[in-house]
This record gives structure tokens, sequence and C-alpha cells, in this order.
């Protein structure tokens, strides 16, 4: 049986933090995963969340359907296509130019009109996958806020601060809405292939057309969504027009306090390095 996308507690590290902690921790992890251009950088950030993920307790059904799209993402030619525009030596900064400049394929010589000097190289094709290792970094880092995120907790921290109810309302709605429209796709998807639908078929125009069906009956099921997180909003006294009360106190401890600076200091010391050192570009 597939577990729900959303939160369920569980006693891990992550689970047992402040939720400004928590929040403030994976962002961190996420942003600089997607600081890093090279790929030497982001193999040990990969490791690091996919350790997190797993000491997180996340539902593996959740990585395996983000590899199966990962997969025909990262082999879609499609996708290749949009580096051969990195084919200029110009653009690498820190990587060898003879490496960068080695040519598999050129698509049109230099000084072509309006595209220029276009080809795969050894250059774009470590662009590509650099830029396709940052996406499982992305995903796991949501997944886990996602998983350990306590809205009721989050919400009760917000409260604590003066936050006007107009903002604790969308933000809580919001994330609320992820997991909701997320649930949504899934069983939307699930319906339609009981009836027969699939997609096999690497033609973009009937892509297109063998998706509509799925497309349409997200759009009708969409306003349901909506309304739904607004119904559960209400039921739970978050509603944009009275104040949320505050019942529970969470204080935040010196440990927690210390992840957070910590956290924030990694980010503003990845991009330094990034933009002074050239650190993590390729």
């Amino acid at each position: 049986m597939k577990r729900r996308l959303g939160y369920e507690y569980r006693n891990t590290f992550i689970h047992n933090l402040h939720p400004y902690t928590k929040i403030v921790f994976v962002n961190a992890l996420a942003a600089i995963g997607l600081t890093y251009f090279d790929i030497r950088f982001l193999i040990p950030i990969l490791a690091i969340t996919v350790f997190v993920y797993h000491k997180t307790e996340v539902p593996v059904e959740w990585f395996k359907t983000f590899i199966k799209v990962w997969l025909i993402m990262f082999m879609n030619p499609v996708s290749l296509f949009w580096t051969i525009f990195m084919a200029s030596p110009k653009f690498y900064k820190v990587l060898p130019q003879e490496f960068v400049s080695t040519v598999i394929f050129q698509v049109t010589p230099p000084g072509t009109p309006i595209f220029g000097y276009t080809a795969i190289t050894y250059g774009t094709l470590y662009y590509w996958i650099a830029s396709r290792l940052r996406t499982p970094i992305t995903f796991m880092m949501a997944a886990v806020l996602v998983y350990t995120l306590n809205m009721s907790d989050f919400a009760q921290s917000l409260a604590g601060t003066g936050l006007p109810s107009h903002f604790l309302f969308m933000i809580t709605g919001g994330y609320r809405f992820v997991s909701v429209f997320a649930n949504m796709i899934m069983n939307t998807q699930n319906a339609i292939k009981l009836r027969g639908w699939e997609v096999k078929t690497k033609n973009p125009f009937k892509l297109v057309a063998l998706g509509r069906p799925f497309t349409m009956s997200v759009a009708r099921r969409f306003p349901g969504a909506v309304h739904r997180v607004s119904v559960q909003m209400e039921i739970r006294g978050f509603a944009s027009h009275r104040k949320v009360p505050r019942w529970r106190h969470l204080s935040l401890n010196h440990f927690e306090i210390a992840l957070m600076i910590c956290s924030i200091l990694g980010v503003a010391t990845a991009q330094y390095l990034l933009f002074r050192y050239n650190i993590g570009m390729i």
C-alpha cells in the first residue's frame, strides 16, 4: 500500500526539530545543491541529501516514482538539444579549455546567423549531466520537508510571531495545497490508466494529443482541490478573516538556533565562493 504524500511523524532528527529550524536547514541544503554547477561538488551534495532522505525515513515509493520521471527526462534528447548553445569555450571558467572544446558533433559552424556556433562537446555534456544531477537534490529536500513539517506546529509558530492572519492563511493553505494537488494528480493518472489510457510515443505532437485526457481531468478536479483545502483550513480555524489563536508554545533551543545560523552561513559561503573564486563553477 502506497503511503500518502504529506506529513507523517517518525522519531528522526529532522522530525524533532523546530519548524523554523527544519525549514531553514532543509532549504539550505537544497540551495547549496542548486548553487553548484560542477559535478565534483554536486556528487558529495547529492550523497548528503540521499543520507538525509534515508535517515528521515521518507517513503521509498516517492523516490521510485521520481526516478522513473527523472530517467525519462535524463534520456530525453530534447533536453540535450538546449545545451548545444553552450558549446563556446568562453562559457567555461574552471574546466580545462582543451576539454570543453573537444567536439563530438558540430551542429552549426562559427558565424552562423542567429544561432552562432552550436555543437555537442565534452563541455556541453558535462553541463548537461550536472544540470540533471541538481534535480534529485531539489526533489529529495522537498520530499523531506513535506514529510517532516507538521503544519499545525508551523502554524502555531507563525501565530506566535504576530503575523497577520491573511498571510498565515496563505502560507499554510499554499503548503497544504501542494500535497493535495500532488495526490490529485496521482489519483487522476491511476484512474484514467484503469480506463486504458497510456502514453507510448516519442512524437511530441502525439504526446500532446495523448496527454489531453489527463490534463482535462486535472483541470476539472482543480477547483475541487482548492475548495477542499479551503474547507480543511476553515475547520481547523485558519480562516483568513479571524485571528489564529496561539494555544501551544514552541520554543527554539540553543542547538536549533545554532543550526539555523550555520545553515544560513553555509548558503552565504557557497554563494561567495562561487562568485568570488568560481568554486563550483564549470
